[in-house]
């Protein structure tokens, strides 16, 4: 926006020295897991037909709900659907992740696949983890997929879109259960637990009568028996042991989840999991329902398959049915399903796709005491045949069990969580630019932290980066007051901080707890570039409000601007001078990052700390911009050719005005207004004109007259002198010189003719023209005023004088010279044109509007003035004017017909009036 709208005079001396670290205040606590809305308690519910495809048109009335056995209102049904071509679609346009939040959902599902390794026997995972790989293809690119193996040391990848990420992850798997060594004696674990928990005589002398047939003598016998039951009791250590560590596993990654907003498919391959005390699958229930978490179990292929099994259990089959019994269990819990995974599963991760395609969120009554911290058994029906519902079996809102730590147990859980934690909401980004007295990268990491509005507080805060070997580089934990940048009630609290690495692709783990004990934390893959040495290298993009021009820009992850302008700056870095000269840069603020620009200036360049680096540096005007998110952006060209292109997203907020205040112009037209044309003047029509007048003065003027007509003035001023009229002489004479470009010397003779109050128009007339062929417009305009009087002219007149007025930067003066003209002329419409700039610029939108309606429905396709009606529309409906039907109509169909270069701050302006 270049052309028309003001500009800031402002002088931008940069500095992008980050700000210091900074403290917070506690947030309120975030709502309960499963609240909706006031009165409502969420229920995820899935539906599928008989092929596993999701049942996708049922409503609220389609479901009955019981809780605790008492049925509830079913208040609302909402179809949760993924669509993966949308989605990759969606993909393609998708901006730039400029911060990593734990408050908002993902676009996409999320989906964690999970690894029981205790469970899983070495190198029975290979071919499975191939078909998820495919299977990891087909889900939506919008998706986060995190991986997590159990228990420690295992392989664990945070929600993210990175497939390979994932995939890299797979494939360290191995599995831990290598069966029970081989013995003499071959015991079954159901045997065993029943010979050892339950003391069952029987099956011991099953088992005695089966592996002690060799035994010669009753003292062998009763050895081999004595055998068996230490035996026996071996092989229940080792099944309690492998199903207690399995199950701790599964309740520890669950407790995670719970933290992490939304629903959630988790995938869990394991062969079994024995789970005999129901108050376990109590509390398995519990944690998915608060954690929103549906558990599809994976269970691999039977161990008697497996030619590394060294011995057959006797009773292979029970103790199969043990295992599974207690993950159908699970799933059955937390509105999963079970798949037996045979060789390559391919059928089976097919029948999972469609089933996690779809589910419901149903929004069910809440009554009083489901805050209590317990479990409460939710059963969910539909009315409707052949039809399979997976629905969580219990849930609990109250997440009071919450073990009590210490502050700093409770950084370092969050610290440590493979997830992020979403007890207080976190936006956290980093800054990349070049240390100035080194060969490192300086990294300014940004957090917003709580909600908006919340006073300063102390927190505790601290973050972990770590590089691609998972080694700690650096490492921070402070406990500070937090406080927000600007004290605005829509901004949070912020922190920054800052360390110095070397090149490289780290993974920063962010963490605060307030004091409550409350957590919050995310974890971002953040890139500290080469830029040193580099034929071309750029920092971040930096922007803040123009206040802190000059004092050095705030880091911050979307600062809240309330400035009439946007000060951005990015370092450029090369180690060939030649290609700093060649640079140029072009700032912008558009409304994505893919969005046409709605406002433009160029970049100006300064030297930067480095002998190889520059500053490149502008404001932007933001006053003619309506409140919202945008993002700024930086163009780096070379030769005409984008070479690179930053950005970085800002909230514009608009100050109120002081009362009285006013107003301050959004538009200028006077790089619109040509120069004075000296030919127009000379058309012999409007000479004709003056002459005419002349004539008039004195009937003994007409061979003066005649003369001038002929074009012959030198001769007509002396037909005047001799008929003793000095006046007229001089005017004759100046309009002579003025013909041959003696500018000085007409303008003697023309303010002799005029008199001291411009009382004879017609050398006023051009005298004014003399003054506006030189450039001097404020005494042109003065000139012609004053000749204008009250007396009806000429309306090139009142142009000119207009134009002269708007060059000048006097629009206000201009209004005062067309009022009274357009009152008179008002189909003239290059008076009616000039005045509706002239109102434009004095913010006067409604008169403005008045002179617009009529002119545009003579010159629609005027493209400056559709732009000037467009945002005279948005600033009257910005300062409170409701639109009729009638006017919503009239901007949309201005703002159809503009095709000039502000096309995408017309879009702006009538989504903002809700034109549209």
């Amino acid at each position: 926006m270049r052309t028309l709208f003001v500009a800031c005079a402002v002088v931008v001396g940069i500095s992008s020295h980050p700000a210091q670290a900074q403290d917070a205040s506690a947030p309120p606590a975030q709502g309960p897991t499963f609240r909706s809305g006031v009165d409502l308690v969420t229920v995820d519910v899935g539906v599928v037909d008989p092929s596993g495809n999701p049942v996708n048109d049922l409503r609220p009335a389609d479901f009955t709900v019981k809780i605790d056995g008492q049925p509830r209102r079913v208040v609302t049904a909402n179809l949760v659907r993924v669509d993966v071509e949308a989605a990759k679609k969606k993909l393609a346009d998708k901006e730039e992740t400029f911060f990593t939040t734990n408050l908002t959902p993902p676009e996409g599902r999320q989906i964690i696949f999970a690894v029981d390794q205790v469970n899983v026997r070495t190198g029975s995972l290979k071919t499975l983890m191939r078909t998820a790989a495919s299977f990891l293809d087909r889900l939506s690119p919008l998706d986060q997929v995190a991986f997590r193996s159990y228990p420690d040391p295992g392989a664990r990848v945070p929600f993210t879109t990175d497939r390979l990420r994932v995939k890299l992850a797979m494939d360290t798997l191995l599995g831990h259960q290598d069966g029970l060594p081989a013995s003499r004696n071959n015991i079954g674990v159901t045997e065993a637990v029943a010979i050892t928990e339950r003391q069952d005589r029987v099956a011991l002398n099953t088992v005695t009568g089966r592996e002690c047939s060799s035994a010669r003598t009753a003292q062998e016998v009763e050895q081999c028996r004595r055998d068996l039951e230490l035996q026996a009791d071996d092989v229940t250590r080792r099944a309690r042991a492998a199903a207690d560590e399995g199950l701790s596993g599964l309740l520890d990654l669950l407790r995670q989840l719970a933290y992490v907003d939304g629903s959630k498919t988790l995938i869990l391959l394991s062969e079994g999991l024995a789970v005999n005390d129901p108050a376990d699958l109590d509390l398995v229930a519990i944690l998915a329902g608060r954690a929103r978490v549906a558990i599809n179990i994976l269970i691999l292929d039977d161990q008697q398959r497996d030619i590394d099994v060294q011995q057959v259990s006797p009773t292979a089959d029970d103790d199969r049915r043990r295992l599974t019994t207690g993950l159908q269990n699970i799933a059955a819990a937390s509105r999963g399903s079970v798949f037996h995974a045979v060789g390559t599963a391919e059928g089976v991760f097919d029948r999972l796709l469609r089933e996690i395609s779809a589910y419901y969120v149903l929004g069910v009554e809440q009554r009083p005491g489901d805050e209590d911290d317990k479990r409460r058994r939710v059963d969910v029906a539909v009315g409707r045949r052949n039809v399979t519902v997976r629905s969580p079996q219990a849930f609990a809102v109250s997440n009071a069990a919450r073990p009590n730590r210490s502050p700093d147990d409770n950084l370092r859980s969050a610290l440590e969580s493979p997830f992020a934690v979403a007890e207080i909401p976190l936006r956290v980004t980093a800054f990349a630019q070049q240390e100035p007295t080194g060969g490192k990268v300086r990294l300014s990491i940004a957090a917003d932290i709580g909600q908006p509005g919340a006073p300063p507080a102390a927190y505790s805060v601290a973050y972990v980066l770590t590089d691609r070997d998972n080694h700690v580089v650096t490492e921070f934990a402070r406990k500070i007051t937090l406080t927000s940048q600007s004290q605005r009630p829509t901004e949070t609290l912020a922190f920054v901080g800052t360390t110095n690495v070397e090149p490289g692709i780290y993974t920063l783990h962010f963490a605060v707890v307030d004091a409550a004990g409350r957590r919050g934390s995310v974890i971002r893959e953040v890139s500290a570039w080469k830029m040193l040495d580099e034929e071309l290298a750029l920092s971040d993009l930096v922007v803040d409000g123009i206040e802190a021009a000059g004092q050095g820009l705030r880091m911050a992850v979307e600062p809240h601007i309330a400035s009439d302008g946007l000060a951005a700056v990015v370092d450029v870095y090369s180690s060939a001078p030649t290609t700093l000269s060649s640079l140029s840069t072009t700032f912008e603020i558009a409304d994505d990052q893919n969005a046409p620009a709605v406002a433009t200036v160029d970049g100006s360049m300064r030297p930067g700390t480095l002998p190889s680096s520059r500053v490149a540096q502008a404001v932007i005007p933001t006053t003619a911009l309506p409140p919202g998110r945008y993002v700024a952006r930086v163009r780096v060209t070379r030769d005409g050719k984008t070479v690179n292109l930053l950005a970085r997203p800002f909230v514009l907020e608009k100050n109120a005005a002081p009362a009285g205040a006013v107003p301050v112009p959004v538009l200028s037209y006077a790089s619109r207004i040509q120069n004075f044309d000296r030919d127009a003047v000379m058309a012999p029509p409007l000479v004709a004109s003056m002459l005419d007048v002349l004539e008039t003065r004195s009937a003994t003027l007409k061979p003066a007259v005649t003369e001038a007509r002929a074009g012959r003035y030198g001769a007509a001023a002396l037909e005047a002198l001799s008929a003793g009229d000095q006046d007229a002489a001089s005017f004759l004479r100046g309009l002579d010189l003025l013909i041959k470009g003696q500018l000085d010397q007409a303008a003697t003779q023309l303010q002799i003719a005029a008199g001291p109050r411009r009382q004879f128009f017609p050398a006023a007339f051009y005298l004014g023209a003399v003054f506006a062929s030189v450039g001097r417009d404020r005494d042109a305009a003065g000139t012609w005023q004053l000749a204008i009087g009250n007396e009806p002219r000429p309306a090139i007149t009142y142009m000119l004088a207009a134009d002269a007025r708007l060059r000048d930067g006097s629009p206000g003066s201009a209004v005062d010279i067309l009022k009274p003209a357009y009152a008179r002329l008002p189909t003239d419409d290059e008076i009616g044109r000039r005045l509706a700039m002239a109102y434009l610029m004095t913010s006067q939108y409604a008169e403005a509007l008045g002179v617009l309606d009529g002119y545009l429905s003579r010159h629609p396709t005027d493209q400056d003035l559709l732009f000037g009606a467009v945002v005279a529309q948005y600033e009257l409906a910005k300062g409170g004017q409701v639109l009729s039907n009638a006017e919503r109509e009239r901007v949309r169909k201005w703002a159809d017909a503009y095709r000039g270069d502000e096309r995408a701050l017309v879009d702006k302006y009538v989504q903002a009036i809700g034109a549209r």
